[in-house]
């Protein structure tokens, strides 16, 4: 695989331009994701742990660079620096099948051993470890039973720079536990949006998740855990066991396959329009409806493109989960549209500053026609729940503001 390696060719032009504006300007050309997939009593249901001997843990940090560049007469959205770090924690029997596993992929796909550890394919760098424990572990006073073994690789460009406090960011995830369910309490449920005091809520600043892109075409975080297989996208369940990762044999056979259902959020994203609800923001900034910074954990850059500033909210040092958010002092509410348990702090921060919290959520998704109950964890007892799409409520609060539906109050 060579690099750059093209993801979404025969782009025009405007493909840079829009590029530069929607990710470039605001710091996004990298893509970045973190999962950590531990066995323990607290997650018994996901993990399998039946007791003390089933501790296998599966860690996964990616960083890819992109750009926007010519190719080939026009312009294509390159993946420039691909950096992955991928970690199991398992019995020694189960690693050493996993390490075998890898190798015979390697060599039966191409892959060329360099003689100092490394295996490479054109551009792109592997290079596996086995070990008994892990420095970190050991570190922190982690103990595991006696015959656990560590396998880890990184898999990048010769080129790809990754910093040593990215490489930590697992590991500060890691020591803060498993993530408790948020405690749901009792909202004021509005199915018309007649119902709210207008006065009560606006001027309001906005924090948009992922519900309201998926409107734009852009996919939902969980597809990419079946990219990189976190959880079996049959069964639900936590994919912890190395000997048995499609991850490996995946990876090995044909990584540029596997970036190409990698990159999937930014090509979409680059090639998506702003839906109705996206449409509705600059307008809501316009009448003064809406004030301050949109705040976001997407990595679409959508709010960027309609013309609003964001602050972006997706961090995964425990720290910086919840930036330090000086609300606008003329928002009386924050609107929460779309967004799950993930962000539930940048709410209990809203409410500390005095402001009504607005949710936006049918708490329920639809796929191939079957519809699905998606409660939201974070809603409290004060806070108002307008049970709708980001869609619907663009719909509705429009034809509102237009005189065509019933008048704000």
């Amino acid at each position: 695989m060579r690099l750059p390696f093209p993801v979404v060719s025969g782009l025009g032009p405007e493909a840079r331009e829009r590029w530069q504006h929607q990710f470039v300007a605001v710091g996004r050309e990298r893509s970045e994701g973190l999962w950590r997939r531990t066995q323990s009593e607290r997650t018994m249901r996901l993990s399998g742990w039946r007791g003390p001997s089933d501790a296998r843990r599966k860690m996964i940090y990616f960083s890819d660079r992109y750009a926007v560049v010519p190719h080939e007469g026009s312009w294509s959205l390159m993946l420039t620096e691909p950096f992955l770090w991928c970690h199991w924690l398992a019995p020694a029997a189960e690693i050493s099948g996993a390490f075998e596993r890898l190798l015979g992929a390697c060599a039966t796909h191409g892959w060329r051993a360099d003689g100092a550890g490394c295996w490479r394919l054109g551009d792109l760098v592997l290079r596996p470890t086995v070990m008994g424990s892990h420095p970190e572990d050991l570190k922190a006073g982690r103990r595991f039973p006696p015959d656990y073994r560590v396998l880890e690789f990184t898999l990048s460009g010769e080129r790809s720079a990754v910093g040593g406090d990215q490489l930590h960011r697992p590991w500060e995830v890691l020591a803060t536990g498993v993530r408790e369910p948020g405690r749901r309490g009792n909202p004021r449920v509005v199915t018309d949006l007649a119902a709210l005091d207008f006065h009560e809520v606006f001027p309001a600043q906005f924090e948009i998740g992922s519900g309201a892109s998926i409107e734009a075409g852009i996919p939902p975080l969980k597809l990419l855990h079946g990219i990189y297989h976190v959880i079996d996208e049959c069964t639900g369940e936590f994919v912890l066991r190395p000997h048995l990762d499609p991850l490996i044999p995946e990876l090995a056979a044909s990584p540029q396959r596997f970036y190409e259902a990698a990159s999937v959020v930014y090509r979409r994203s680059l090639v998506a329009e702003p839906s109705p609800f996206y449409q509705l923001l600059p307008r809501l900034a316009d009448r003064g409806l809406l004030v301050g910074e949109v705040i976001t954990n997407n990595f679409d850059g959508l709010a960027t493109l309609v013309g609003l500033r964001e602050r972006y909210v997706r961090r995964y040092e425990e720290e910086h989960i919840v930036p330090k958010i000086a609300f606008d002092p003329r928002a009386k509410s924050l609107f929460v549209v779309g967004s799950h348990a993930d962000r539930r702090l940048t709410q209990q921060a809203a409410r500390a500053a005095g402001l009504t919290v607005v949710f936006v959520d049918p708490e329920s998704f639809r796929e191939g026609g079957i519809v699905t109950a998606y409660p939201l964890e974070s809603v409290q007892d004060n806070d108002i729940l307008v049970r709708m799409t980001a869609d619907e409520f663009a719909r509705a609060l429009t034809g509102m503001l237009a005189g065509t539906g019933p008048k704000p109050s």
